[in-house]
């Protein structure tokens, strides 16, 4: 019998009719692949109804340890692994079911490595996660699914919704190109041996570069707004859409697709060259399925700004250097407490691809729980953040801010970089302001100096 909440009650769409999801989790459950295997069988339900209900927080591996495999509620999976056995198990059926019975399906289902949330693809997308190492098929982004009504496009945005798929298949294909590249490559940066990165990337923690959600920015960029961390993370953008009608249908739609940017995808291929022979200890992260739970442990880096990656806001009550908006709504840079030959505040010379002088922060701050460490980079636009990853991972200018750092050991920092840009890639990069905070053995943050 299974337990409370992975029952076969069936899953409706929005329209009303079965969930083709649903449906097919319902025939691989009863295929030979899962009848023998009640546990499996019960893992498999569990976490696609969780996932189909929204209820991403149950994804989790505690939990799955509770509800589906009876363990207590304090127990510890780093003791107790039968959920990480369990699902490699489950991955292994579920690519058996797709090449046999399931062969003729037209939706894929996998459960990428490293993560429990199920992702859905048409199969002839699908195809394409078969090809990925398993450490990176995370790099196929699950789509949520927000209680929002489902948006009737008027016909004057068809062609927008073109665009945006067209979008999306350039960042997917853009994002493979650079695993492969990786794997085919060695380093071609310098630094791999940089005590930052050293700290960031070790064996004995996971290191989750988030990639911005490029699809929230949109979203604010359409109804005018900012999107709080706090409604970020409970999904809550009602009273958002609701003040803005004109906007609803697109912001709908946004808050539906998960977009990431190409400095993204260019920050995590230096990052993985940083990472030397443990580069199997990175991992991708999209922005929209972390919790705040999950900054609690392991090292992060943090691509964006808190308009792109909200989870920046976590450590902004750390920082001297914020994201801020003038009255007119540009996008700035905040210093709270300028030193002398400082400015107070940072402004890129125009907006996104037309900048030629843009702005950056770059944070090195201690995980919620001092277990870890966060790297955070963002800019004003896309180009400052692209610039931000350029200089922590190569750049001859921060080999030369290391030294400022005290008897010679790395320290927390944040600093911000002036950038000049040509047609929209960053050329060169200058530092214009720093603090430095306490050493990351210490896992503490101090006063800022």
């Amino acid at each position: 019998m299974l337990r409370a909440g992975v029952q076969d009650a069936s899953i409706t769409s929005d329209n009303g009719s079965p969930d083709e999801r649903w449906s097919l989790v319902l025939r691989i459950a009863e295929s030979p692949y899962f009848c023998r295997s009640n546990r499996l069988r019960e893992f498999l339900l569990y976490v696609s109804r969780r996932y189909l209900e929204n209820a991403l927080d149950d994804l989790k591996e505690q939990s799955i340890g509770c509800n589906v495999y009876g363990r207590r509620p304090d127990y510890t999976p780093a003791e107790d692994n039968i959920v990480r056995v369990q699902a490699g198990l489950l991955r292994k059926k579920l690519a058996e079911y797709f090449a046999g019975e399931g062969r003729n399906e037209p939706l894929v289902l996998t459960i990428p490595k490293g993560s429990y949330i199920p992702v859905f693809t048409l199969r002839s997308a699908g195809m394409a996660s078969a090809v990925l190492t398993p450490a990176k098929e995370e790099l196929l982004f699950p789509e949520p699914s927000p209680t929002l009504e489902r948006p009737r496009l008027p016909h004057s945005l068809s062609a927008w919704r073109v665009l945006s798929g067209a979008l999306a298949l350039a960042c997917l294909g853009l994002l493979i190109g650079l695993v492969f590249s990786h794997g085919r490559r060695s380093p071609s940066v310098p630094g791999s041996v940089s005590p930052l990165w050293k700290q960031l990337i070790d064996k004995n923690h996971r290191t989750y570069v988030v990639c911005a959600d490029a699809a929230l920015a949109l979203f604010q960029d359409v109804t005018h707004t900012s999107v709080s961390l706090r409604d970020y993370a409970s999904r809550d953008y009602d009273a958002i859409l609701a003040a803005n009608p004109e906007a609803r249908v697109l912001g709908q739609l946004l808050l539906r697709k998960q977009y990431t940017g190409v400095a993204d995808t260019y920050i995590l291929q230096r990052v993985l060259s940083m990472a030397g022979g443990l580069n199997d200890h990175v991992w991708v992260r999209p922005a929209r399925s972390l919790t705040v739970e999950d900054f609690k442990s392991g090292n992060f880096v943090l691509v964006g700004s808190s308009r792109s990656t909200p989870w920046v806001e976590l450590f902004e009550p750390q920082l001297n250097f914020v994201w801020d908006y003038r009255p007119d709504g540009h996008f700035y840079i905040r210093n709270r407490h300028p030193q002398p030959g400082e400015q107070p505040s940072y402004l890129a010379d125009a907006p996104g691809y037309n900048a030629t002088k843009t702005y950056s922060i770059v944070a090195f701050l201690p995980n919620l729980d001092h277990t870890g460490n966060v790297l955070i980079l963002g800019g004003t636009s896309s180009i400052g953040t692209q610039a931000a990853g350029e200089y922590v991972t190569g750049g001859a200018g921060f080999e030369q801010f290391l030294k400022k750092m005290p008897q010679g050991k790395l320290s927390y920092f944040e600093l911000v970089l002036e950038s000049s840009a040509i047609a929209g890639v960053p050329k060169s990069s200058n530092l214009v302001a720093y603090r430095i905070l306490d050493s990351p053995m210490s896992y503490g943050v101090g006063t800022l100096q």
